[in-house]
C-alpha cells in the first residue's frame, strides 16, 4: 500500500460536497479518486465496470429522500456480502449510537462524521486502507450501557398561588401591549424609523412573554434525560415559528449576515414590488418555512466549501454547480414533504430524475441570471473585499456589508421563487399542495389559473421588454428584505457584454428606446414651436378678430337702443 496511491470510491448524493472532497483528496499524491457516484444504482454500475476494487469505499448513508438511511444500510450489507474484502468507510452526518453500533457489527471498517478536520479524515482513510479499523471517538461506546431502573412517572408540582397570580397578571399585561403594538404595525403609512421602533418593541414583548412562560410555568415536572429528548406537539409547533439555528459558519461575517436575514424572515414577508412573485401564493407560515429552508441549505453549502478548502480561484467555475445544488436540494425536500407521491406522474420517474429534467429551464430563466454570486460566496467564505462601482471595499465596511446583504437577499428570494415555479407548473392543482401550502384566497382552481396566467404574462413581458430595458440602462435589479417587505432595488451595473448579445425582439426594444431618446427631444422642440404658433394664431389673430367683431356687434346694438330711445 505504501508503494502506490490509495484508490478511493466516493458515494455521496451531495454533489457539492462530493466534488469538493474529491478535488481536495485528488490534489494529494498518495490518494487517487477512481470513481464517484450520487446514487446506489450508479455505484452498482460503476463497481461492476472497475478493473479492480478500490482500497476504500467511502459512503454517506443519507443519500436522497428516496434512497434513505435504511437503504444505505442495506447497500452496506449488500457490499459486504458481494465484496467481503472491500473496506467500507462511513462519512456521514449520522450520529445515533444504536445505529452506528449495528453498522459496526456488520463489519464496516471506518467511520467519521462530516465536518471532521481534513487532516484527521485523511489519516482515517489511510488507516482503513492499511487494513486497520478507525471509528471516530465519542460516537459508539463499546461497553453496554446500563439502563436506569424503572421508576414511577414524575409527578407535577404546582407553584404557590401567589406566583401563579403574578404569572397570569404579567402575561395579561404583555398580551394587551402586544395587541396595541400589532395594531400600530398594521398601519402601512409608518415611516421606516417608526416601523423599526415598534418592531423592536414587539420583539422585546415577545421575549419577555417567553421568559415568563419558561421561568414561571403552570406546573413543574422533573424529567429524566431520555424524556427530555422527546418532543411534544407544542414544542414542534413553536419550532416552526422560530428561525432555525445556524452553526458552524466559516466566518463571523457570514454568521452575522445569515442570522440577520433569518430575523427579517421571521417578521413575516409581504411583497411590495410592482409585480407578482411565485411565493406570493403561499400562506405566511409556509412562505417563511421555504425561505428558512433556502437559508439553511445555503449555510450548508458554505460549510461544505469551507470543509473541502475550495480555493478562491476555483469558485467561478463552481458557480453554476453551487446554485444548481442549492435549488435542487430545496426543491427535492419541498416535493418530498408537500407533494402527494401517489399522484406523482408515472412518466416523471423518480424525484431526482424529475428535478434533473426541470433544471435546465430554471437555470436559464433564473439561476444563470443571478448577479455577483461568486463575489458573495468569496465575501462570506474568505472575507474578500466587495467591488462596488469598480471600487473595492473592505469586508467590514458599511458599503460592503450593505451590498452583501442585498446580494444574499436576492439569492434567497430568487431560489425560493424557482422552487415554487416548478411546484406551480407541475403540481399546482394537487389537493395536498393547495391545502398545505396556499393562502386561503388562492385555493380555488379559478384563482390558481389566474395566478399562473399572471405569472406567464409577466415572464414574457420581463423577458422581451423589461430585461432589455434594464440592460440598456446599465442597471441591475435586486429583490431585498426591507423590514417585513420585499422591495425591488435598482443599482448601477456595467452590462455591455449582455447588451451586445441581445437579439431579435429584445434587441429591437433597445433600438426603439434609442430612437425614442434620439427623436423625442426634436419632436418636443418641433411641437413646442408649433404649439406656440397655434397659441399665437388663436390669441393674437383669431382672438383679436373675434374680439373686434364682438365689439362691433355690441356697438351696433348700443346705437340702435339709443336711437330707439331718442324716438320715444
Amino acid at each position: 500500500m505504501s508503494d502506490r496511491a490509495i484508490q478511493i470510491f466516493l458515494l455521496d448524493a451531495d454533489l457539492v460536497f462530493s466534488e469538493g472532497l474529491a478535488k481536495v483528496l485528488a490534489s494529494r499524491e498518495d490518494i487517487n479518486i477512481i470513481a464517484q457516484a450520487q446514487s446506489l444504482e450508479q455505484a452498482r454500475n460503476q463497481l461492476n465496470t472497475l478493473d479492480s476494487l478500490p482500497d476504500v469505499f467511502v459512503i454517506d448513508l443519507d443519500l436522497t429522500p428516496e434512497e434513505n438511511t435504511q437503504q444505505g444500510i442495506d447497500f452496506c450489507r449488500e457490499l459486504k456480502q458481494n465484496y467481503p474484502n472491500l473496506p467500507l468507510f462511513l462519512l456521514t452526518t449520522v450520529t445515533a449510537d444504536s445505529l452506528l453500533r449495528s453498522l459496526r457489527n456488520l463489519g464496516i471498517e471506518g467511520y467519521c462524521r462530516k465536518r471532521t478536520p481534513l487532516d484527521q479524515l485523511i489519516h482515517a482513510l489511510q488507516q482503513v486502507a492499511r487494513g486497520e479499523l478507525y471509528w471516530q471517538q465519542a460516537t459508539v461506546n463499546d461497553s453496554a450501557r446500563q439502563l436506569p431502573p424503572a421508576t414511577s412517572p414524575p409527578q407535577p408540582t404546582t407553584p404557590p398561588r401567589w406566583l401563579t397570580r403574578q404569572r397570569e397578571t404579567g402575561l395579561g399585561e404583555i398580551e394587551r401591549n402586544l395587541a396595541q403594538v400589532e395594531a400600530i404595525l398594521e398601519n402601512q403609512e409608518l415611516s421606516n424609523f417608526d416601523w423599526l421602533f415598534w418592531t423592536g418593541l414587539r420583539r422585546e414583548l415577545k421575549t419577555a412573554q417567553w421568559i415568563i412562560k419558561q421561568l414561571l410555568p403552570v406546573e413543574v415536572v422533573v424529567l429524566s434525560e431520555e424524556e427530555e429528548t422527546e418532543e411534544s406537539p407544542e414544542n414542534s409547533a413553536s419550532e416552526i415559528e422560530s428561525p432555525p439555528l445556524l452553526t458552524g459558519l466559516p466566518t463571523s461575517l457570514s454568521d452575522t449576515l445569515l442570522q440577520t436575514t433569518l430575523g427579517k424572515i421571521q417578521l413575516g414577508i409581504v411583497n411590495h414590488t410592482n409585480y407578482t412573485l411565485e411565493i406570493d401564493i403561499l400562506n405566511p407560515e409556509k412562505k417563511r418555512e421555504l425561505l428558512y429552508l433556502v437559508v439553511q441549505q445555503f449555510q450548508e453549502i458554505l460549510t461544505q466549501l469551507d470543509f473541502v478548502h475550495l480555493s478562491l480561484e476555483d469558485l467561478p467555475e463552481r458557480r453554476s454547480l453551487l446554485l444548481r445544488e442549492l435549488w435542487q436540494t430545496c426543491l427535492t425536500r419541498w416535493i418530498s414533504k408537500y407533494v402527494a407521491l401517489s399522484e406523482f406522474p408515472a412518466t416523471a420517474g423518480s424525484i431526482v430524475e424529475f428535478v434533473m429534467r426541470e433544471a435546465p429551464v430554471v437555470e436559464a430563466m433564473r439561476l444563470n441570471k443571478l448577479p455577483d454570486v461568486t463575489a458573495l460566496v468569496a465575501y462570506l467564505l474568505y472575507q474578500e473585499p466587495l467591488k462596488i462601482d469598480q471600487v473595492s471595499y473592505r469586508p467590514e465596511s458599511p458599503e460592503a456589508q450593505a451590498r452583501a446583504e442585498m446580494l444574499l437577499h436576492n439569492l434567497i428570494i430568487t431560489v425560493a421563487n424557482a422552487v415554487m415555479q416548478v411546484i406551480l407548473n407541475q403540481f399546482g392543482e394537487q389537493e395536498m399542495v393547495k391545502n398545505s401550502l396556499y393562502a386561503d384566497e388562492y385555493r380555488s382552481s379559478r384563482e390558481i389559473a389566474r395566478f399562473r396566467n399572471e405569472l406567464s404574462w409577466q415572464y414574457r413581458q420581463s423577458y422581451y421588454f423589461q430585461e432589455p430595458k434594464i440592460i440598456f440602462e446599465s442597471r441591475q435589479e435586486f429583490l431585498v428584505f426591507r423590514g417585513n417587505r420585499i422591495q425591488a432595488v435598482s443599482v448601477y451595473a456595467p452590462r455591455k457584454e449582455e447588451l451586445e448579445q441581445l437579439q431579435g425582439i429584445r434587441l429591437g426594444v433597445t433600438i426603439a428606446l434609442e430612437l425614442r431618446d434620439a427623436i423625442a427631444p426634436r419632436f418636443r422642440a418641433v411641437f413646442g414651436v408649433v404649439g406656440q404658433a397655434v397659441v399665437y394664431l388663436l390669441t393674437q389673430v383669431i382672438g383679436r378678430g373675434i374680439g373686434l367683431i364682438g365689439r362691433g356687434i355690441l356697438q351696433g346694438i348700443g346705437k340702435s337702443v339709443e336711437s330707439k330711445r331718442d324716438r320715444q
